[in-house]
C-alpha cells in the first residue's frame, strides 16, 4: 500500500523518496481524507510539521469528525509546542473516540509538562526528596508514564532505598520495554543491590537499543569491576571511548581496569595526572584510591580515599572504600565503624559484609 511505503521510506530516512509517494497518492485520491491525513503523517516523521499541519486541516475540512485527524493534529501542534492548540484537538480525539489511548495520553503529558518542569528544577538544586514528591504526583496523574518511574528509580538509590528503586525500574521496563533509559536504570538498580549478572544484561540491552548514549557505556565497566573481571571491564571501557575518546568516566574507569590487570605503569601515570590536576576533586581522589589500592599500594590507597572522604563524607563510595582499604593495612579501629555504617544504609554491599564477618570471626574489637 503506498501509505505505508511513504511512512517505512520515511522512517529510514529517504526523504526525497517518501515525497514522491506521498505525491502519488494524493495524485490518485486527492479528496480522500485519509490520504490527507496520510501525507501529513509521513511529512511529520520527516521533520516537516508546518507542511504537515496543512494536510491535516485539508483532511479536517472533507471530514470534521475524524477522532484521529484531530489526534495527530494535536501532536503535531505539541511538536511545535503550541500546547492549547494541542489541547483543543486532543479533546475533540477523545470526545470523538473515548477509547483513544493515544490523545489520552497526550493530554496527560501536557497536565504533567509543568510538573516535570518543576521536578528538573528540584533535581539541579539536589532537592531529592522535594523531586520524589513531584514525580508522584506525575505517576498519580499518569500511571503509565514510564519515565517518571525511572526517574524516581535513579533517586530513590540516594535516600538508600534500594529495593523500593528496583521496584520502580522494573515498572518502567513493563511499562516501555524497549526504553534504553528503562534498561539502563533497570541495570543500575539491579547492580546497587550486587545482582550483577542480571544488571550486565539490562546495561548491555540498554547500549543495543541506543548505541549512541555515552551515558549506558559506563555501566558495564562498574558492573565488571564489583565481579573483578578487569580484562572485560577494559574491553566496555574501550567499547564506550570508541564513541568518545575523552570522556572523563571511561577514562578513570580503563585507569581501574588497567590496575586491576597489573598494568601499573599506565594505571598510576593516569593516577598521579588526575591528583596533580585537581588534588581537591572527590572523583580524582576516589578514582585514584582504586588504582592505588588494586595495586596492593595500601598506604597510598588509604591517603586517596581518606581525602574523598573529608571532601565528600555523605558519598558512600569514599565511606567505603576507606574502610575496606584500612581493613587491607589490619586498621580494624577505623575499618569496623566505618563498614557498619555502610551496612547500615546498604546491607547488600558485599565487601563491606565481607570484611566485617572476618573481623568478627578473629573476634577483633575496634
Amino acid at each position: 500500500m503506498l501509505r505505508t511505503r511513504a511512512n517505512a521510506l520515511a522512517v529510514a530516512g529517504r526523504a526525497d523518496e517518501a515525497r514522491r509517494v506521498v505525491a502519488e497518492f494524493l495524485r490518485l485520491d486527492p479528496n480522500s481524507a485519509a490520504s490527507q491525513v496520510a501525507a501529513g503523517c509521513t511529512l511529520r516523521l520527516l521533520g516537516e510539521t508546518d507542511e504537515a499541519i496543512e494536510h491535516f486541516y485539508k483532511s479536517l475540512h472533507l471530514d470534521p469528525a475524524s477522532s484521529e485527524t484531530h489526534r495527530v493534529l494535536g501532536l503535531a501542534r505539541l511538536d511545535q509546542e503550541r500546547t492549547a492548540e494541542a489541547k483543543h484537538h486532543l479533546q475533540q480525539a477523545v470526545e470523538l473516540d473515548p477509547a483513544s489511548k493515544s490523545a489520552a495520553r497526550a493530554l496527560k503529558k501536557i497536565e504533567t509538562k509543568p510538573l516535570r518542569g518543576r521536578a528538573r528544577a528540584l533535581l539541579e538544586q539536589q532537592q531529592y526528596r522535594d523531586a520524589e514528591q513531584v514525580y508522584r504526583r506525575i505517576i498519580e496523574i499518569d500511571p503509565a508514564d514510564n519515565l517518571a518511574f525511572s526517574m524516581l528509580a535513579s533517586m530513590l538509590p540516594r535516600q538508600h532505598r534500594y529495593e523500593e528503586a528496583l521496584q520502580r525500574a522494573e515498572e518502567a521496563v513493563r511499562l516501555r520495554p524497549k526504553s534504553s533509559l528503562g534498561r539502563h536504570t533497570l541495570g543500575r538498580a539491579l547492580c546497587a543491590l550486587e545482582r550483577n549478572e542480571e544488571a550486565l544484561t539490562q546495561a548491555q540491552e540498554a547500549i543495543g537499543l541506543d548505541p549512541t548514549c555515552l551515558l549506558y557505556y559506563r555501566l558495564p565497566p562498574v558492573i565488571y569491576f564489583d565481579l573483578e573481571q578487569y580484562s572485560q571491564m577494559l574491553a566496555a571501557t574501550e567499547q564506550g571511548l570508541r564513541i568518545k575518546a575523552d570522556d572523563p568516566g571511561l577514562l578513570r574507569l580503563r585507569a581501574r581496569a588497567q590496575a586491576g590487570l597489573g598494568l601499573e605503569d599506565e594505571a598510576i601515570s593516569a593516577a598521579t595526572a588526575w591528583l596533580a590536576e585537581k588534588p581537591n576533586e572527590f572523583l580524582h581522589n576516589l578514582s585514584a584510591g582504586y588504582v592505588f589500592l588494586l595495586l596492593k599500594k595500601f598506604q597510598r590507597a588509604e591517603a586517596c580515599f581518606r581525602k574523598a572522604y573529608e571532601l565528600e563524607p555523605q558519598r558512600l563510595a569514599g565511606r567505603l572504600w576507606l574502610g575496606l582499604t584500612c581493613f587491607q593495612l589490619g586498621d580494624f579501629a577505623h575499618a569496623k565503624p566505618l563498614l557498619e555504617q555502610i551496612l547500615s544504609l546498604n546491607p547488600f554491599t558485599r565487601r563491606a559484609r565481607e570484611a566485617m564477618e572476618r573481623m568478627q570471626g578473629a573476634d577483633i574489637k575496634p
